[in-house]
Protein backbone atom coordinates (compact mmCIF):
# COMPACT_ATOMS: atom_id res chain seq x y z
CA UNK A 1 0.00 0.00 0.00
CA UNK A 2 1.60 3.90 -0.88
CA UNK A 3 0.14 5.08 2.58
CA UNK A 4 -1.41 3.45 5.84
CA UNK A 5 -5.10 2.80 4.55
CA UNK A 6 -6.03 2.14 8.44
CA UNK A 7 -6.70 4.64 11.19
CA UNK A 8 -3.34 5.59 13.24
CA UNK A 9 -3.92 4.65 16.48
CA UNK A 10 -3.85 6.50 19.58
CA UNK A 11 -1.36 7.49 21.55
CA UNK A 12 1.93 5.88 21.03
CA UNK A 13 2.48 2.81 18.57
CA UNK A 14 5.26 1.21 20.61
CA UNK A 15 3.63 -1.12 22.10
CA UNK A 16 1.12 -1.83 19.76
CA UNK A 17 3.02 -4.85 18.42
CA UNK A 18 2.85 -8.39 19.73
CA UNK A 19 4.73 -10.75 19.92
CA UNK A 20 2.55 -13.02 17.10
CA UNK A 21 2.68 -10.07 14.56
CA UNK A 22 4.36 -11.56 11.67
CA UNK A 23 4.39 -9.99 7.77
CA UNK A 24 3.75 -12.36 4.72
CA UNK A 25 7.49 -12.65 2.94
CA UNK A 26 9.44 -11.98 5.69
CA UNK A 27 11.70 -14.95 5.09
CA UNK A 28 13.13 -12.99 2.06
CA UNK A 29 14.03 -10.09 4.28
CA UNK A 30 11.61 -7.58 1.89
CA UNK A 31 8.97 -5.34 3.25
CA UNK A 32 7.17 -1.97 3.25
CA UNK A 33 8.00 0.13 6.26
CA UNK A 34 7.32 3.72 7.19
CA UNK A 35 10.85 5.78 8.30
CA UNK A 36 11.13 7.95 11.65
CA UNK A 37 12.16 10.44 9.43
CA UNK A 38 9.82 13.32 9.05
CA UNK A 39 11.16 14.15 5.64
CA UNK A 40 10.27 10.75 4.36
CA UNK A 41 6.10 11.95 5.04
CA UNK A 42 5.37 8.80 6.50
CA UNK A 43 5.21 6.83 3.24
CA UNK A 44 5.70 2.98 2.58
CA UNK A 45 9.17 2.57 1.56
CA UNK A 46 11.14 -0.66 0.67
CA UNK A 47 13.20 -1.69 3.19
CA UNK A 48 15.29 -4.70 4.44
CA UNK A 49 14.98 -5.96 8.13
CA UNK A 50 17.76 -6.72 9.68
CA UNK A 51 18.74 -10.14 11.33
CA UNK A 52 19.20 -10.34 14.79
CA UNK A 53 22.84 -11.70 14.24
CA UNK A 54 23.39 -8.08 12.78
CA UNK A 55 22.58 -5.93 15.69
CA UNK A 56 26.05 -6.18 16.89
CA UNK A 57 27.67 -4.19 13.89
CA UNK A 58 24.90 -1.10 14.28
CA UNK A 59 26.29 1.93 12.43
CA UNK A 60 27.86 4.52 14.14
CA UNK A 61 25.86 6.83 16.11
CA UNK A 62 23.27 4.97 16.17
CA UNK A 63 21.81 3.41 20.14
CA UNK A 64 20.64 -0.07 20.08
CA UNK A 65 18.17 1.28 22.41
CA UNK A 66 16.83 -0.32 25.59
CA UNK A 67 16.59 -3.96 26.09
CA UNK A 68 13.40 -4.23 27.69
CA UNK A 69 11.55 -1.53 26.11
CA UNK A 70 12.57 -1.00 22.39
CA UNK A 71 14.10 -4.66 20.93
CA UNK A 72 11.49 -6.40 21.63
CA UNK A 73 8.94 -4.01 19.93
CA UNK A 74 11.08 -2.60 17.41
CA UNK A 75 13.33 -3.68 14.64
CA UNK A 76 16.20 -2.57 12.67
CA UNK A 77 15.68 -1.93 8.80
CA UNK A 78 17.41 -0.93 6.08
CA UNK A 79 15.76 1.82 3.32
CA UNK A 80 16.51 0.81 -0.07
CA UNK A 81 17.35 3.98 -2.36
CA UNK A 82 15.67 6.73 0.38
CA UNK A 83 14.52 10.16 -1.33
CA UNK A 84 14.50 11.96 2.14
CA UNK A 85 18.41 11.33 3.05
CA UNK A 86 19.45 14.01 0.54
CA UNK A 87 18.35 17.59 1.95
CA UNK A 88 21.52 17.98 3.21
CA UNK A 89 23.48 16.51 0.01
CA UNK A 90 20.98 19.20 -1.80
CA UNK A 91 22.08 22.01 0.67
CA UNK A 92 25.90 21.82 -0.36
CA UNK A 93 25.30 21.40 -3.83
CA UNK A 94 22.51 23.63 -5.30
CA UNK A 95 24.09 22.80 -9.06
CA UNK A 96 22.32 19.99 -9.69
CA UNK A 97 19.25 19.56 -11.41
CA UNK A 98 15.73 19.36 -10.43
CA UNK A 99 15.60 15.81 -11.42
CA UNK A 100 18.78 14.78 -9.53
CA UNK A 101 17.73 16.84 -5.91
CA UNK A 102 16.04 13.17 -4.25
CA UNK A 103 19.15 10.82 -5.74
CA UNK A 104 22.05 12.67 -3.92
CA UNK A 105 21.78 11.13 -0.79
CA UNK A 106 23.56 7.77 0.20
CA UNK A 107 21.76 4.89 -1.27
CA UNK A 108 21.10 2.77 1.94
CA UNK A 109 19.78 4.39 5.44
CA UNK A 110 19.87 2.57 8.81
CA UNK A 111 16.03 2.85 10.69
CA UNK A 112 14.48 1.62 13.85
CA UNK A 113 10.91 1.58 14.06
CA UNK A 114 8.04 0.17 15.61
CA UNK A 115 6.70 -3.29 15.10
CA UNK A 116 2.61 -2.69 14.08
CA UNK A 117 0.51 -3.07 11.22
CA UNK A 118 0.79 0.83 10.93
CA UNK A 119 4.86 0.30 10.52
CA UNK A 120 5.29 -2.39 8.62
CA UNK A 121 3.25 -4.25 5.64
CA UNK A 122 3.87 -6.75 2.77
CA UNK A 123 6.09 -6.12 -0.13
CA UNK A 124 3.69 -5.90 -2.97
CA UNK A 125 5.94 -7.16 -6.36
CA UNK A 126 7.01 -10.70 -7.59
CA UNK A 127 8.99 -8.87 -10.48
CA UNK A 128 9.13 -5.31 -11.66
CA UNK A 129 6.62 -3.52 -13.96
CA UNK A 130 6.89 -0.04 -14.88
CA UNK A 131 2.98 0.49 -14.61
CA UNK A 132 2.68 -1.21 -11.41
CA UNK A 133 5.53 1.31 -10.32
CA UNK A 134 4.37 4.20 -11.86
CA UNK A 135 0.57 3.40 -10.27
CA UNK A 136 1.89 3.21 -6.86
CA UNK A 137 4.23 6.28 -7.12
CA UNK A 138 1.12 8.66 -7.50
CA UNK A 139 -0.95 7.66 -4.62
CA UNK A 140 2.11 8.68 -2.43
CA UNK A 141 1.83 12.48 -3.38
CA UNK A 142 5.59 13.02 -3.74
CA UNK A 143 7.20 15.25 -5.72
CA UNK A 144 7.87 13.84 -9.34
CA UNK A 145 11.42 14.10 -9.16
CA UNK A 146 11.44 11.37 -6.28
CA UNK A 147 10.54 9.14 -8.88
CA UNK A 148 13.50 7.77 -9.83
CA UNK A 149 14.81 6.69 -6.33
CA UNK A 150 11.39 5.16 -5.89
CA UNK A 151 12.04 3.32 -8.99
CA UNK A 152 15.75 2.28 -7.58
CA UNK A 153 14.29 1.08 -3.90
CA UNK A 154 12.06 -1.13 -5.84
CA UNK A 155 15.02 -2.58 -8.61
CA UNK A 156 16.74 -3.36 -5.00
CA UNK A 157 13.79 -4.79 -3.56
CA UNK A 158 12.84 -7.07 -6.12
CA UNK A 159 16.49 -8.15 -6.55
CA UNK A 160 16.99 -9.10 -3.06
CA UNK A 161 13.83 -11.14 -2.50
CA UNK A 162 15.01 -12.87 -5.95
CA UNK A 163 18.60 -13.36 -3.80
CA UNK A 164 17.32 -14.42 -1.04
CA UNK A 165 14.27 -17.16 -2.29
CA UNK A 166 16.88 -18.99 -4.74
CA UNK A 167 20.35 -18.52 -2.98
CA UNK A 168 20.18 -17.97 0.79
CA UNK A 169 19.26 -21.65 2.75
CA UNK A 170 16.16 -21.59 4.87
CA UNK A 171 16.09 -23.09 8.39
CA UNK A 172 13.56 -25.75 8.16
CA UNK A 173 13.65 -26.30 11.74
CA UNK A 174 12.33 -22.63 12.74
CA UNK A 175 9.05 -23.58 13.64
CA UNK A 176 6.94 -21.23 15.37
CA UNK A 177 7.78 -22.37 19.06
CA UNK A 178 11.09 -21.88 18.20
CA UNK A 179 10.85 -18.47 16.41
CA UNK A 180 9.45 -16.98 19.86
CA UNK A 181 11.32 -19.22 21.78
CA UNK A 182 14.38 -17.31 20.02
CA UNK A 183 13.17 -13.82 20.41
CA UNK A 184 12.84 -14.33 24.34
CA UNK A 185 16.06 -15.39 24.23
CA UNK A 186 17.44 -13.31 22.45
CA UNK A 187 15.41 -10.78 23.29
CA UNK A 188 14.28 -8.66 20.07
CA UNK A 189 10.80 -9.60 17.93
CA UNK A 190 10.37 -12.51 15.83
CA UNK A 191 10.72 -10.67 12.91
CA UNK A 192 14.57 -10.20 13.61
CA UNK A 193 14.52 -14.02 14.18
CA UNK A 194 12.80 -14.83 10.96
CA UNK A 195 14.70 -12.43 8.67
CA UNK A 196 17.37 -14.04 6.35
CA UNK A 197 21.13 -13.87 6.99
CA UNK A 198 22.27 -11.94 3.83
CA UNK A 199 26.01 -12.74 2.85
CA UNK A 200 28.17 -9.80 3.73
CA UNK A 201 29.50 -9.62 0.48
CA UNK A 202 25.96 -9.65 -1.44
CA UNK A 203 25.42 -6.49 0.81
CA UNK A 204 28.69 -5.11 -0.45
CA UNK A 205 28.33 -5.10 -3.95
CA UNK A 206 28.65 -1.90 -5.68
CA UNK A 207 25.13 -1.78 -6.00
CA UNK A 208 25.04 2.39 -7.01
CA UNK A 209 27.40 1.38 -9.90
CA UNK A 210 24.69 -1.49 -11.20
CA UNK A 211 22.34 1.29 -10.95
CA UNK A 212 23.65 4.08 -12.74
CA UNK A 213 24.06 1.66 -15.70
CA UNK A 214 20.21 1.24 -15.80
CA UNK A 215 17.76 3.26 -17.60
CA UNK A 216 17.15 6.46 -16.45
CA UNK A 217 13.55 6.92 -15.58
CA UNK A 218 13.22 9.78 -18.36
CA UNK A 219 13.97 7.09 -20.68
CA UNK A 220 11.36 5.71 -20.09
CA UNK A 221 8.59 8.30 -20.62
CA UNK A 222 6.78 7.04 -23.13
CA UNK A 223 6.14 3.78 -21.17
CA UNK A 224 5.27 5.68 -17.74
CA UNK A 225 3.11 8.12 -19.52
CA UNK A 226 1.50 6.82 -22.17
CA UNK A 227 0.10 3.18 -21.53
CA UNK A 228 -2.89 3.83 -22.65
CA UNK A 229 -1.30 3.69 -25.89
CA UNK A 230 0.28 0.84 -25.72
CA UNK A 231 -0.29 -2.93 -26.85
CA UNK A 232 -2.28 -4.45 -23.74
CA UNK A 233 -0.50 -7.66 -24.72
CA UNK A 234 2.65 -5.68 -24.39
CA UNK A 235 4.87 -6.68 -21.68
CA UNK A 236 6.65 -3.80 -19.44
CA UNK A 237 8.60 -6.41 -17.14
CA UNK A 238 12.04 -4.86 -16.12
CA UNK A 239 14.33 -7.94 -15.88
CA UNK A 240 15.50 -8.23 -12.20
CA UNK A 241 18.95 -7.31 -10.81
CA UNK A 242 20.80 -10.88 -10.02
CA UNK A 243 22.87 -10.81 -7.46
CA UNK A 244 24.21 -14.23 -7.82
CA UNK A 245 25.47 -14.06 -11.29
CA UNK A 246 27.18 -10.57 -9.90
CA UNK A 247 28.81 -12.66 -7.25
CA UNK A 248 29.63 -15.32 -9.75
CA UNK A 249 31.21 -12.91 -12.46
CA UNK A 250 33.75 -12.12 -9.10
CA UNK A 251 34.46 -15.89 -8.92
CA UNK A 252 36.99 -17.84 -11.34
CA UNK A 253 36.51 -18.55 -14.36
CA UNK A 254 34.72 -15.40 -15.12
CA UNK A 255 37.13 -13.24 -13.01
CA UNK A 256 39.37 -14.04 -15.58
CA UNK A 257 37.46 -13.07 -18.21
CA UNK A 258 36.76 -16.65 -19.11
CA UNK A 259 33.71 -17.73 -19.69
CA UNK A 260 32.44 -21.50 -18.61
CA UNK A 261 32.16 -22.59 -21.74
CA UNK A 262 35.48 -21.38 -23.22
CA UNK A 263 37.03 -23.07 -19.97
CA UNK A 264 35.08 -26.46 -21.15
CA UNK A 265 36.51 -26.25 -24.61
CA UNK A 266 40.14 -25.75 -23.63
CA UNK A 267 40.11 -28.03 -21.40
CA UNK A 268 41.38 -26.41 -18.35
CA UNK A 269 40.45 -26.21 -14.91
CA UNK A 270 41.50 -23.15 -13.05
CA UNK A 271 39.65 -23.85 -10.06
CA UNK A 272 41.33 -27.52 -9.62
CA UNK A 273 44.45 -28.21 -6.55
CA UNK A 274 47.95 -28.73 -8.10
CA UNK A 275 48.02 -32.66 -8.93
CA UNK A 276 50.69 -34.01 -6.66
CA UNK A 277 53.04 -35.89 -9.46
CA UNK A 278 53.36 -39.64 -8.73
CA UNK A 279 55.23 -41.36 -11.14
CA UNK A 280 58.01 -42.96 -8.67
CA UNK A 281 56.20 -45.74 -7.58
CA UNK A 282 57.32 -49.15 -6.63
CA UNK A 283 60.95 -50.29 -6.30
CA UNK A 284 60.05 -53.25 -7.90
CA UNK A 285 61.24 -54.68 -11.89
CA UNK A 286 59.02 -51.95 -13.39
CA UNK A 287 60.06 -49.58 -11.45
CA UNK A 288 61.41 -46.23 -13.75
CA UNK A 289 61.75 -43.33 -12.34
CA UNK A 290 62.31 -41.42 -15.79
CA UNK A 291 58.86 -41.86 -16.29
CA UNK A 292 59.05 -43.98 -19.49
CA UNK A 293 56.41 -46.34 -18.09
CA UNK A 294 52.38 -44.83 -17.84
CA UNK A 295 52.36 -43.76 -13.87
CA UNK A 296 49.41 -46.24 -12.08
CA UNK A 297 46.94 -43.96 -10.66
CA UNK A 298 46.48 -44.14 -6.56
CA UNK A 299 43.80 -46.31 -5.30
CA UNK A 300 41.01 -45.20 -3.19
CA UNK A 301 41.96 -46.54 0.46
CA UNK A 302 39.12 -48.98 0.49
CA UNK A 303 40.36 -50.26 -2.68
CA UNK A 304 43.82 -49.90 -1.73
CA UNK A 305 45.41 -53.51 -1.40
CA UNK A 306 47.12 -54.52 1.78
CA UNK A 307 50.37 -56.65 1.09
CA UNK A 308 53.79 -55.59 2.42
CA UNK A 309 55.17 -53.97 -0.93
CA UNK A 310 52.54 -51.04 -1.24
CA UNK A 311 53.94 -49.98 2.02
CA UNK A 312 56.99 -49.20 0.00
CA UNK A 313 55.83 -47.18 -2.74
CA UNK A 314 58.09 -44.09 -3.01
CA UNK A 315 54.86 -42.14 -3.74
CA UNK A 316 53.95 -43.00 -0.24
CA UNK A 317 56.47 -42.60 2.55
CA UNK A 318 58.81 -39.80 0.25
CA UNK A 319 57.42 -36.10 0.49
CA UNK A 320 57.32 -34.48 -2.92
CA UNK A 321 59.80 -32.53 -2.85
CA UNK A 322 61.82 -35.61 -2.66
CA UNK A 323 59.85 -37.11 -5.52
CA UNK A 324 59.99 -34.27 -7.78
CA UNK A 325 63.96 -33.95 -7.32
CA UNK A 326 64.38 -37.69 -8.51
CA UNK A 327 62.28 -37.30 -10.87
CA UNK A 328 63.98 -33.61 -12.55
CA UNK A 329 67.33 -35.55 -12.03
CA UNK A 330 66.27 -38.67 -13.72
CA UNK A 331 65.07 -36.73 -16.59
CA UNK A 332 67.77 -34.57 -17.07
CA UNK A 333 70.66 -37.27 -16.92
CA UNK A 334 71.24 -39.34 -19.62
CA UNK A 335 70.65 -43.34 -20.16
CA UNK A 336 73.45 -44.37 -18.16
CA UNK A 337 73.09 -41.94 -15.35
CA UNK A 338 69.45 -42.65 -15.15
CA UNK A 339 69.89 -46.47 -14.35
CA UNK A 340 72.80 -45.58 -11.90
CA UNK A 341 70.10 -43.31 -10.04
CA UNK A 342 67.45 -46.04 -10.37
CA UNK A 343 69.80 -49.31 -9.40
CA UNK A 344 70.40 -46.47 -6.38
CA UNK A 345 67.09 -46.66 -4.87
CA UNK A 346 66.09 -49.97 -5.64
CA UNK A 347 69.06 -51.03 -3.91
CA UNK A 348 68.21 -48.40 -0.97
CA UNK A 349 64.20 -49.31 -0.65
CA UNK A 350 65.19 -53.25 -1.14
CA UNK A 351 67.72 -52.83 2.28
CA UNK A 352 64.73 -50.50 3.70
CA UNK A 353 62.75 -53.48 3.23
CA UNK A 354 64.70 -55.87 4.62
CA UNK A 355 65.43 -53.95 7.80
CA UNK A 356 61.51 -53.95 8.43
CA UNK A 357 61.71 -57.70 9.05
CA UNK A 358 64.80 -57.74 11.21
CA UNK A 359 63.45 -54.61 13.65
CA UNK A 360 61.14 -56.36 15.39
CA UNK A 361 63.57 -58.64 16.92
CA UNK A 362 65.99 -56.22 17.96
CA UNK A 363 66.48 -54.27 20.69
CA UNK A 364 66.09 -50.10 20.84
CA UNK A 365 69.96 -49.48 20.69
CA UNK A 366 70.69 -51.69 17.99
CA UNK A 367 68.13 -50.59 16.01
CA UNK A 368 69.70 -47.17 16.97
CA UNK A 369 72.73 -48.67 15.49
CA UNK A 370 71.71 -49.90 12.27
CA UNK A 371 69.31 -46.82 11.49
CA UNK A 372 72.66 -44.60 11.82
CA UNK A 373 75.06 -46.92 9.73
CA UNK A 374 72.40 -46.76 6.85
CA UNK A 375 72.58 -43.09 7.44
CA UNK A 376 75.84 -42.76 7.04
CA UNK A 377 75.47 -45.14 3.55
CA UNK A 378 73.28 -43.20 2.37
Amino acid sequence: PPRSSKPAPLGSTRFAATANFTVEGIESGIVLATPTSRAAQNVFWPARVRHVSENHDLPSGKSGGNKRTMSKNQVHVIFLAPFWNSQDSTKKSKSSGASDLYSMGPLFEFDTIDVSEYTISKYPFESLSTAQVESSFRFLGLPKGAFPRFLDAHRLAVAFRLYSRKHIPKDLTLSEENVHASAALMECHSLSIRAPIYPDVALNLPIDYVLSKLPHPSELSFTLTSTSMKDADEDDSEPTIDIHSILQSMTPPSCFGMAASQQAKDGSNLLASPIRQQQILSPGKIFTPSGNSLPRPPLAPEMAPEDDDSLWQTNKFASEYMCNFFQARTSALSVGSGSQVESILVSLISRLRHLSKEMPSKTHDERRNVLKGLLHQI
